[in-house]
């Protein structure tokens, strides 16, 4: 994990709104600024056929940058400077921006392009499907350009099926080359399967809390379910409870099973500590928990009363992890055998669980070739917000290559790793 602490003021936030306004072009900022203002609730959204009705696409960004603007134009009006978090994402892009006064472009061998790199990933920004990739490109190359200095982006090859990776690292005369990749967010087949679980755990939980039951709950498909399968489940559930002799039992149906067992009595205080003793530190795809904590935040010392679990489980692993391992089979399609090589790899907070980063790291290592050194698993930065600035943490999972062919150089710190936190 990287952290870093940021105060702003008036006149470093100006300076962020002038660099990210000779990035994006003045003209394409007003236009994009207009039809985010444009945007009103339809006056006809009790109509059926609303989706016959046109509705603007704006860049997402052009949001962050309106509300950040106007949450500056407040602090003038008030004379009071409150950092908000879209001034925050405005002044962190903008010195990603203005780290690429240090970076420059090579071909694919290494030898400097004549290309306006900074008019080059200008317009990939602006492009509605590339914009958070080369915002990741951004994050990563400058890191590595404070740290190290000599990073380069590298122009695609013009020859057909001739991969190139991102960046190269120039480190004591040996080249490091870097590929990024930004994760996609929840697939449709997870979003339909949560949906699905989420309707069986609420009954199953409803009615264990009505009657005094504290069970953990494990339904076991073989297929994804279907919406058909609420009932049904719940059903099996219900039959399993009501004729369980034991603490521990199961039931099979033709494509699921469930298994429930008694983790306390009514009443009885468990400490957080037991929980994953309760779920035998299996893996899940999803989990649904009730209880009473003594504390208004949980902590490591939190004591539950009357504690539920309902998780779920399919015999494929879901799209979350499944499409972090297709981001890594394409990114090494991108490089060059015979060169170092990091792929670093952003996943989406909103749907990974900390469950899910063992099984994640036991599948990487499984498609991991000589030709990685390692490969890193990122999260976007976590912002925290005070009166004078803010402060932002990187998390990153590291996980080496123990085999690779060609190592990396010595003394070389990757960026993410505890150690190089600590600088």
């Amino acid at each position: 994990m990287v952290f870093s602490m940021r105060t702003l003021d008036f006149k470093k936030i100006v300076e962020s709104f002038s660099v990210i306004e000779q990035f994006l072009g003045k003209g394409w900022l007003e236009k994009q600024l207009a039809i985010v203002n444009s945007q009103k609730p339809s006056a006809n959204s009790h109509i059926n056929h609303s989706f016959l009705e046109r509705t603007p696409q704006f860049h997402p960004f052009a949001l962050t940058f309106r509300n950040a603007v106007r949450a500056f134009q407040e602090c003038i009006s008030k004379k009071y400077l409150k950092v908000t978090q879209e001034l925050m994402d405005v002044t962190v892009l903008a010195d990603y921006i203005k780290s690429l006064s240090i970076i420059g472009i090579v071909d694919r061998a290494g030898n400097p392009v004549n290309l306006n790199l900074i008019k080059k990933l200008s317009s990939r920004f602006k492009n509605l499907y590339d914009f958070e990739k080369v915002r990741y490109e951004l994050q990563i190359s400058s890191a590595y350009a404070r740290r190290y200095r000599h990073i380069y982006f590298v122009q695609e090859s013009k020859v057909q099926g001739e991969k190139t990776p991102d960046l190269y690292l120039k480190f004591n005369s040996q080249i490091i080359q870097i590929e990024c990749k930004k994760k996609d967010n929840l697939s449709e087949r997870d979003r339909k399967n949560n949906d699905i679980w989420k309707k069986i755990a609420i009954r199953c939980l409803d009615y264990m809390g009505k009657n005094k039951l504290n069970y953990l709950v494990i339904f076991r498909f073989d297929s994804d379910p279907t919406p058909n399968k609420v009932d049904e489940a719940y059903q099996y559930f219900m039959k399993i409870v009501q004729e369980s002799k034991t603490d521990i039992s199961e039931i099979k149906a033709p494509d699921f099973s469930v298994e429930i067992e008694k983790i306390a009595e009514p009443d009885e205080l468990i400490p957080i500590s037991r929980f994953k003793t309760f779920k035998r530190n299996e893996y899940f795809d999803n989990e649904f928990f009730s209880g009473h904590c003594n504390e208004p935040t949980i902590s490591p010392t939190s004591i539950f009363k009357n504690p539920k679990f309902v998780c779920f489980k399919s015999k494929e692993y879901p799209d979350r992890i499944k499409l972090v391992l297709r981001s890594l089979r394409e990114a090494k399609e991108q490089i060059i055998e015979g060169i170092p090589s990091l792929i670093y790899i952003e996943m989406n907070p909103s749907v990974m669980r900390d469950e899910d980063f063992p099984i994640l790291e036991e599948k990487i290592l499984e498609l991991l070739e000589s030709k990685i050194n390692a490969v890193i698993l990122t999260m976007p930065p976590v912002i925290g917000i005070n009166d004078i600035g803010g402060s932002y943490l990187h998390k990153a999972k590291v996980i080496l290559n123990p085999r690779p062919a060609s190592p990396l150089p010595t003394n070389f710190e990757i960026i993410g790793t505890a150690k190089e936190a600590q600088n």
